[in-house]
């Protein structure tokens, strides 16, 4: 549409009149306005502007500019005229960076902040990084440096570095123009710095002047390559701003010929250095010059030229001979253009008809490649009198791409839709620039020195914003797409985070469309070069040789027809509608964003990719991710929620146990420190996150309590974790079939509809064990502390039994890791083997690992702790009794330990038995009667009966005790207590009979030498003081509970009633022989 001007200003920034400007009349009449009312958008619909008009007229007596060009990311352009003097001004945008919708800003405009006189006429001018360069007559340019600091400063912040010249520079030295040719000149008619990356100096820079390209070295201040490549005059040229930089460039002049060089390959000859060419490329009758040229800064391979026959093509390097896409909406031929700088679609374009367009190429509109009068009838290419040509115009992509007839090869190619007219000009507009560091924001320059900026606003962009959600029915969706179409960020990233935390409230790890919202919001990266290939069909060369390709460039050799046509479809579909790779590079883009919605959306975005990798079981990236994401519980915890942090934790475990338990760790601590004092502790919500990383618990069903792990056999060899990580992944499959069920069961069905759909009681019975331990291990959550103490002991038991170290290291470490965390009170009372009641509070709860328990039982029963061992059952089955895991452990205990003290007794046995023979033997050797060194020796042989004696009885008094409180066993704990009591009772009857045949021979040996008769009594006392010690504790049950005990043993045990034995029968057998030794012990009147 149509915008009038903004109010001029001086070079002072004052408001001025404009003079009086005879209009420009145009050599060809125009078209009717009917097209003009097809624009998308219209200020009679609207009722506001769809694009932003700030202008001004540079104070520049002689009316001659010639080139604009934005100062980087600054609010200053630099104004380039092609006067002696009074030819460079300096002028700021006044308007914010973007725009908002419906609002214009308080400050805006433009005011020239500073004149020069700089060397030569200007007729064009390059920035990059603080480097301005300007091109002049007689092959000379001029280089200046810029301080972008001070140069808003009148008068300051240029300074002249050196000119350069590319030759002689006199016409004479230029050769007469053969027939047919432009007029020879020595005029630089373009130049451009090399683009580098953000930061660094362009190193180079390109310049035509006459038929030839030349690139000079700055640094060298010479120039170290040229090339003729052209039989007329060379008009424009543009190096691409993709990587490798400083490779391709493309030229383009009056012979209408458009090539692509590799600028490495110049100096050797034009066959190798042009890498893509077509000639005619604006060709036809009319023979037009083609006078701009320009890469797209988002896709590598489409190069857009335009001409003086007023028409825009873009070209697709990988292919030949044909346009992709092409613009007809000027009458009058085209000077400049630019592309977008946010919008990879976007092209503004400058003519000689007195008017800025701003087009957008659309994969729905398809029009001829070839012009035609007849054409030209609706809006600019994308209606037309054919039918069957506006069949392809309304065809969609999908249909085009399948439908066997297609498009004709060579025949149609992709329009545009023109989505902003400014006219108020009053000379032909000679340069375009659009801007880095306003959004969507181009500087046009008429040749009487007319500057506007031109910003398309937001209103423009939500209205033709291409969409693939319904608003009815995914209004978010929805909304995204159009403020991301509109480059409204901000409202996008804000959106998405919105829709990720709607799903975690819903208790859904991922939203219905957040995959799809992310990608919408994600910036591709920078196309790689390795990824596409210049097409050549081996121009003819200047030598009329075909070209060998050489360099980095292969060949693919398509010509453009239906194939490239359907390719450029796609690919600017894609780039329409997703954010265009590479923009995630302009920074100066993604700094209007706040940085806390930046940092919420990069969050999300984490959290999705880790969730794709936990999806492909890609548990290395998980690993990866763990350090940011234990950084995002503190600054967004709503994100990574518990739930998420689990799953992360299932991924890995299976596949690297003791990294699994790390992380688990770390994120579960982070979760505890992050939560601010005076509020509610965030960690009671990990109990899901807990339970995996202390899997098996000892609140586990008898599924996943395992038999007795036997620390000899299956630990010592390193295979533990790999193990844990077996029965972790059982247990992952397990409770996923789990969680199904209840999921199924949550919908609505009742227990009795249960069984008819055919889940299983076992089922009910295990989803009714699991929510059992989830509630058990929810409880213990309230103390932080302990519960992380617990998982640290996971994590150095696991990499202990990683080290492939012998069963008796192994055993000490353990002992030492589990009572390093054991209350002092309870360590004490481990150790001393004390007996303590239901009631006690010092029980052994270091760890609810059902695995890091049974191992440091193995441990002990390996050093021979046994009455440690015995008190960590008597603990396990009073702390866990409403759980299957008493049950592991008695048969534990019967199994492993029972064996293992027998053993121990045996051997306390022969040895008191060799003790007692040797006294024997020394007696008899003797010749007089047995002496005091026979009787310490007979002595010492008594103590490891006494000190066996003592162990058997401190265990089965733990089991009795046990055994006589009511309510702790179930029927399989009390059948294996009875069992493990009765093997007790046997190691005691053996005891005491030795105890006692030694005690008979002692008195037979010694009794009748007065006081050396001693002996045998004290033995007895002392053994019978220790026994009284022990049994101190014990308080005798009523003969009625002494029944009942024996009714509960007799209908656990059934059959097997004579290998049982009661706590009671027990003690009595204890008690029984404690009044022998009394006996013995009391001196003979």
């Amino acid at each position: 549409m149509a915008t009038t001007a903004a109010p001029e200003t001086d070079e002072h920034g004052e408001t001025q009149s404009l003079p009086t400007v005879t209009p420009f009349i145009s050599a060809n009449a125009p078209p009717s306005n009917a097209w003009r009312q097809s624009i998308t958008l219209t200020a009679k619909k609207t009722k506001d502007s769809i694009a932003h008009v700030s202008s001004i007229r540079v104070p520049n007596i002689e009316k001659y500019s010639t080139s604009v060009h934005g100062l980087g990311e600054t609010p200053y352009i630099a104004v380039g005229c092609a006067s002696e003097s009074n030819n460079l001004f300096i002028v700021e945008n006044l308007s914010p960076p973007k725009l908002n919708a419906s609002k214009t800003p308080e400050t805006t405009g433009l005011k020239t902040r500073s004149a020069f006189s700089v060397p030569d006429p200007i007729f064009k001018l390059s920035f990059s990084g603080n480097l301005l360069l300007t091109a002049g007559p007689n092959a000379r340019l001029q280089l200046f440096k810029i301080d972008l600091a001070e140069i808003g400063n009148r008068g300051k912040g240029l300074e002249h570095a050196f000119d350069c010249k590319l030759n002689s520079g006199k016409l004479s030295d230029v050769k007469v123009a053969p027939p047919g040719t432009r007029v020879a000149s020595v005029r630089v008619h373009d130049a451009e710095l090399m683009p580098v990356s953000q930061g660094t100096v362009s190193p180079k820079f390109l310049a035509l002047e006459g038929r030839k390209v030349f690139i000079w070295d700055i640094e060298g201040q010479k120039v170290v390559s040229s090339e003729m490549i052209s039989f007329d005059q060379l008009m424009c040229a543009s190096w691409s701003p993709h990587q490798p930089y400083g490779s391709l460039m493309a030229v383009s002049g009056v012979d209408h010929h458009l090539s692509v060089l590799d600028a490495r390959l110049m100096g050797m000859d034009t066959d190798k250095s042009v890498v893509w060419k077509v000639e005619r490329a604006h060709g036809g009758k009319s023979h037009a010059a083609i006078t701009a040229v320009k890469f797209n800064p988002f896709i590598p391979h489409w190069l857009a030229s335009a001409g003086e026959d007023s028409v825009v093509r873009l070209w697709d390097l990988r292919y030949l001979k044909n346009p992709a896409a092409k613009i007809e909406g000027h009458y009058q031929g085209l000077q400049s253009m630019a592309w977008s700088t946010t919008h990879a679609e976007i092209l503004l374009t400058g003519s000689n008809d007195c008017t800025a367009r701003a087009w957008s190429f659309d994969s729905s509109i398809i029009t001829p490649i070839k012009s035609s009068q007849s054409l030209f009838i609706g809006s600019p290419s994308t209606e037309w009198g054919d039918p069957e040509f506006r069949s392809f115009a309304t065809a969609s992509k999908t249909d085009l791409v399948k439908r066997d007839a297609g498009i004709p090869d060579g025949s149609f190619c992709v329009g545009a839709k023109m989505i902003a007219d400014v006219t108020a000009y009053s000379g032909p507009v000679v340069s375009l620039a659009a801007s880095t560091n306003h959004l969507d924001t181009f500087f046009t320059l008429s040749s009487i020195g007319e500057l506007s900026a031109i910003t398309l606003r937001p209103e423009l962009f939500q209205t033709t914003s291409p969409h693939r959600f319904d608003p009815s029915e995914n209004p978010i969706e929805h909304s995204i797409e159009t403020a991301v179409f509109s480059r409204n960020l901000t409202s996008a990233f804000e959106k998405v985070i919105q829709l990720s935390k709607t799903s975690l409230a819903e208790r859904r790890t991922v939203g219905k469309n957040e995959k799809k919202m992310i990608d919408l919001c994600t910036a591709k990266l920078k196309v790689d070069p390795a990824s596409w290939a210049v097409a050549n069909q081996g121009g003819v060369s200047m030598a009329g040789s075909l070209r060998k390709i050489v360099g980095p460039w292969k060949e693919e050799g398509k010509e453009g027809g239906k194939e490239m046509v359907d390719r450029f479809r796609l690919d600017l579909e894609n780039a329409t509608y997703h954010i265009p790779p590479g923009f995630g590079d302009m920074r100066q883009w993604y700094s209007l964003i706040p940085g806390k919605t930046k940092t919420e959306l990069e969050l999300v975005i984490l959290r999705y990719n880790t969730l794709v990798d936990v999806s492909k079981r890609n548990y290395e990236n998980v690993l990866k991710a763990e350090e940011a994401i234990c950084r995002s519980i503190v600054s967004e915890p709503l994100i990574m929620e518990p739930d998420f942090l689990k799953i992360l934790v299932e991924c890995v475990l299976p596949n690297d146990f003791i990294r699994g338990l790390s992380m688990g760790y770390n994120m579960a601590q982070t979760v505890d420190r992050s939560t601010p004092p005076q509020t509610t502790s965030r960690f009671p919500h990990l109990t899901g996150l807990i339970s995996l990383l202390l899997f098996p618990s000892v609140f586990e069903p008898a599924t996943w309590i395992m038999d007795p792990s036997n620390l000899e056999r299956k630990w010592s060899d390193g295979r533990g974790p790999r193990m844990r990580q077996t029965w972790v992944r059982g247990f992952l499959d397990e409770s996923a079939r789990l969680a199904a069920i209840q999921k199924s069961v949550a919908e609505g069905h009742s227990k009795k509809s249960i069984r008819v759909t055919g889940i299983s009681a076992a089922d009910v019975a295990l989803i009714e064990e699991d929510r059992k331990r989830g509630a058990a291990i929810e409880q213990l959550m309230a103390d932080a502390k302990a519960v992380l103490k617990m998982v640290q002991i996971e994590i150095q038991v696991a990499k202990l039994l990683a080290q492939h170290s012998q069963n008796e290291d192994i055993a000490d470490e353990l002992i030492r890791i589990v009572s390093a965390t054991e209350t002092a009170a309870a360590s004490d009372r481990r150790k001393s083997g004390a007996v303590l009641t239901h009631e006690s509070a010092l029980l052994h709860k270091v760890t609810i690992s059902a695995t890091t328990n049974r191992l440091f039982m193995d441990a002990l029963l390996l050093k021979f702790r046994f009455e440690e061992y015995f008190l960590i059952c008597h603990d396990f089955c009073i702390n866990y009794q409403p759980y299957e895991f008493p049950s592991s452990i008695l048969r534990h205990a019967e199994t492993t330990a029972i064996p293992k003290l027998q053993s121990y007794i045996d051997a306390c046995y022969a040895k008191a038995t060799d003790h007692v023979a040797e006294a024997v033997q020394i007696a008899e050797k003797a010749s007089s009667q047995p002496n005091s060194v026979v009787g310490q020796s007979m002595t010492v042989g008594i103590k490891p009966l006494r000190d066996g004696l003592n162990m058997v009885v401190k265990i089965g008094l733990t089991l009795s005790q046990l055994m006589e409180m009511k309510g702790i066993f179930d029927k399989d704990a009390v059948e294996l207590s009875a069992r493990c009591l009765s093997a007790l009772n046997q190691m005691l009857a053996t005891l005491f009979g030795s105890m006692f045949k030694v005690l008979e021979q002692m008195d037979r040996m010694f009794g009748k030498l007065g006081t050396a008769g001693a002996y045998a009594r004290d033995a007895a006392s002392v053994a019978n003081e220790e026994l009284k010690t022990i049994c101190k504790a014990y308080s005798k049950p009523s003969e009625a509970k002494t029944r009942a005990t024996g009714a509960i043993i007799a209908s656990a045990t059934g059959a097997n009633a004579k290998d049982s034995c009661s706590g009671a029968v027990f003690m009595e057998e204890v008690f029984s022989n404690m009044e022998k030794l009394g006996k013995i012990s009391r001196p003979q009147v």
